[in-house]
């Protein structure tokens, strides 16, 4: 099994910049769980933290879906940065590792 794990934030490119506002940053939460569900879901976890980039702590948003997304996901990955202004989306593909009881 590999897992496809995305994470946005909220911050726009360059240095000290205000964030996105609520509407544009609840339409890039929607659209990456939306992206991340066709080419790696079914979606299993979608949800909110506190990430940092670049020294600067920001609102982060991660989905993780159950299949290897492949190239299909990173060009919209690229295509959803270039139209969020953002520098970077984090992408991790990986499997799982189980850890069971002694």
């Amino acid at each position: 099994m590999t897992n496809t794990i995305v994470t946005i934030g909220r911050g726009l490119a360059g240095a000290h910049q205000a964030p996105m506002s609520a509407e544009a940053w609840s339409a890039f939460k929607a659209l990456t769980r939306q992206e991340v569900e066709r080419y790696a879901g079914p979606v299993v976890f979608a949800g909110e933290g506190e990430g940092i980039w670049e020294g600067t702590y920001e609102q982060g948003y991660t989905v993780i879906g159950t299949q290897y997304g492949g190239t299909h996901l990173v060009h919209a990955l690229r295509t959803l940065a270039r139209w969020y202004d953002q520098e970077a989306i984090a992408l991790t593909n990986g499997s799982p590792e189980f850890i069971l009881p002694d």
